[in-house]
């Protein structure tokens, strides 16, 4: 009887069953009771050509490689938005987003994160959850810091979603939101990468 271990889509499977001790080497852990297999780079990504936004597009054309960005300013309300198609086995997952400021001062940046859960693909109304909205708070920046940042809010570093949440509905509409009037950073944000991580 063949004991060949097959990974598909993070499932550890066996084409004759697998009887015994499973030994994976350090970079894999095996969780939940269904003993799926995460690395440390079991993620989502949304890229500026993966959102929509009331900000303004900087191809970054320039460059041969470049970050484009949606540049938010300031003084108003901005977003980006994009949707997230979540694997069925996630329950709790971190969100992350990548930005930098475009001018040479210091300040605040304020911002808040909302998504809910969607199932489109159903007869009659659109199967919809209700939106959860995650003040961020201020972010400070400060004149001479001019680089890229990967933050990872507190707030929104668990979001936990109760076994099943993803299966019934497994897209997740998001939306990133500066409020320039609150905050007291004067100048526009670039925003040019958005993650989602199972932990």
């Amino acid at each position: 009887m063949s004991r060949d271990l097959i990974v598909s889509e993070g499932a550890v499977q066996t084409d004759g069953g697998l009887t015994g001790p499973l030994t994976l080497a350090t970079s894999l852990q095996v969780t939940g009771a269904g003993n799926v297999v995460t690395t440390p780079h079991d993620a989502l990504y949304a890229y500026p050509s993966d959102m929509v936004s009331s900000g303004t597009l900087i191809p970054e054309s320039a460059q041969d490689v470049g970050l484009p960005r949606w540049s938010l300013p300031d003084g108003s309300t901005t977003l980006v938005k994009w949707v997230w198609a979540i694997p069925v086995g996630w329950n709790t997952v971190a969100a992350r987003w990548g930005w930098n400021k475009e001018a040479a001062t210091s300040g605040n940046v304020d911002w808040s994160f909302a998504y809910r859960l969607v199932y489109p693909f159903v007869l009659g109304d659109v199967d919809v959850g209700a939106v959860t909205t995650v003040s961020l708070g201020s972010i400070a920046v400060s004149g001479t810091q001019y680089g890229f940042q990967y933050e990872l809010p507190a707030a929104i570093a668990a979001i936990a979603v109760a076994d099943g949440a993803f299966g019934s509905k497994p897209f997740m509409q998001c939306a990133l939101i500066r409020a320039g009037l609150a905050d007291t950073y004067n100048g526009a944000v670039g925003v040019s990468l958005a993650t989602l991580t199972r932990i």
